[in-house]
């Protein structure tokens, strides 16, 4: 949505901006639907069907293939989040994860991954139940806007939430307004105040949106939702998606993987050409089902029409165009681990995986600065003071050989560049514990030495 510098609700200046609006969230919309059906498989047929019914066009689900790549990348096995950022458990952080659990955790941040992946924008909601319990909904990029102050884009001035039937259908509108509401308009220089106004519509084309009743407060000092990128934008609102160069791709290879079965069809076996006689003057006989034709062997001729190509070159493109999808999302081409996995360590599978590895930390980036917002809301929500920081942990990206990390760990420790402390603790363990247990061993064997020596001299053993 373009800048603005005031919520209206009357005036010429008001179409400008809803046409603005219209005509922006049309152009999102399709590219998010697109993503979307190339994600679940619904692809264009860029081929016709012949006259003889048969179907030539070969479609490839490459983009859910990438995508859920992209996204297992991000969340490896799990994400959780410390109220403090003090690696310590106290109330707070039951708070959350009892929250998180209700609303199904892993689910929902697969789900909200996934968003942003096609999407380019997550959008999500917190609201109150009726037991006071909060509901973390991950909303439908295509029903959500956001207008921003036309001199700094990073300042919303209002957030919309629009959903119709159909294009033409009735409607509702949800506008989450920051500034104060006064006299009839908005002061949006007021910080800390959202107000909602609501709007239906009966639909029709050229429908029109009545607001219904007046704009009412929110007890919030921030919007009932929160928004973040997927991928970095520099100068726009909206983020970047992880496909939309690879569904330009996928395109590609659909229509080159359906001319090569085309070719195939119709070429793959061998066309049997006569010269010189009528096809009535062939005979077939039983036997291996040979043809004879009673005629000279100068006057005719009959041999097989075979292809000239193996169609290599065409089957090299495919595989290029493959392989660029994956580069297109700065992902791995799975075939590039092939019979390489037993021979990789830890350091060669990092460097296979540098670009993907980068990419995953710019998006971690985004998604930490977002949930860590939404995090905040919730206690907000919840009516629980928010700490000053609530770290968002994520798992290591990639799997790890534990014994060559526990080698390297000991090497280390040998050449007295690390001390046993840190050693236990880089390799998982706690120090402090472990000590406990080895004092105790060590009484326990203490004890046992004392006893058998009393009753070596009694004369018991």
């Amino acid at each position: 949505m373009p800048g603005v510098t005031q919520y209206l609700f009357e005036g010429p200046e008001l179409y400008d901006i809803e046409a603005a609006f219209e005509a922006e969230r049309n152009e999102r919309v399709q590219r998010i639907r697109r993503n979307w059906n190339y994600y679940n498989g619904a692809m264009p047929e860029p081929l016709k069907v012949g006259q003889d019914g048969v179907n030539p066009n070969v479609l490839f689900p490459k983009i859910g293939q990438v995508a859920d790549r992209v996204v297992s990348f991000l969340l490896g096995d799990g994400v959780e989040f410390d109220s403090g950022g003090d690696d310590e458990q106290d109330t707070t952080d039951d708070v959350l994860a009892q929250v998180w659990l209700d609303n199904h955790k892993n689910r929902l941040l697969y789900n909200i991954a996934l968003t942003g992946a096609l999407a380019g924008h997550v959008f999500v909601r917190v609201e109150p139940q009726p037991d006071g319990s909060p509901l973390i909904t991950n909303l439908n990029p295509e029903t959500c806007a956001v207008f921003w102050d036309v001199s700094d884009y990073k300042r919303v001035l209002w957030y919309r939430l629009q959903y119709q039937v159909n294009e033409t259908g009735p409607g509702k509108r949800i506008d989450y307004v920051q500034g104060r509401f006064a006299n009839g308009q908005f002061d949006h220089q007021v910080e800390g105040e959202w107000w909602e106004a609501v709007y239906t519509t009966r639909g029709g084309y050229g429908a029109k949106w009545e607001l219904v009743g007046q704009p009412r407060p929110l007890d919030l000092e921030s919007a009932p939702l929160v928004d973040w990128q997927n991928l970095p934008n520099p100068f726009g609102y909206y983020g970047y998606d992880d496909v939309s160069t690879a569904v330009r791709l996928n395109a590609a290879l659909n229509f080159v993987a359906s001319n090569f079965n085309l070719v195939l069809m119709h070429h793959a076996s061998p066309k049997t050409v006569g010269i010189g006689f009528d096809a009535g003057e062939v005979v077939t006989t039983e036997v291996g089902g040979l043809y004879t034709i009673n005629k000279p062997r100068g006057e005719v001729d009959l041999f097989n029409l075979e292809m000239q190509s193996d169609l290599s070159s065409s089957a090299r493109f495919m595989e290029m165009l493959d392989e660029e999808i994956w580069h297109s999302v700065r992902m791995i081409d799975p075939r590039t681990l092939k019979d390489k996995v037993g021979a990789l360590t830890n350091f060669g599978l990092r460097v296979m995986f540098t670009d993907a590895l980068k990419k995953t930390e710019t998006k971690r980036a985004l998604y930490s600065d977002g949930l860590e917002r939404l995090c905040r809301h919730i206690l907000t929500v919840m009516g629980v003071a928010a700490p000053q920081t609530i770290e968002v942990i994520w798992s290591d990206i990639l799997p790890e050989s534990v014994q060559e990390r526990t080698e390297t760990v000991l090497r280390r420790l040998e050449a007295k560049i690390i001390d046993l402390k840190t050693a236990r603790e880089e390799l998982g363990y706690d120090h402090d514990e472990i000590e406990e247990r080895m004092a105790e061993v060590g009484q326990n064997e203490t004890n046992l030495g004392e006893i058998l020596l009393r009753n070596f001299e009694r004369g018991a053993v």
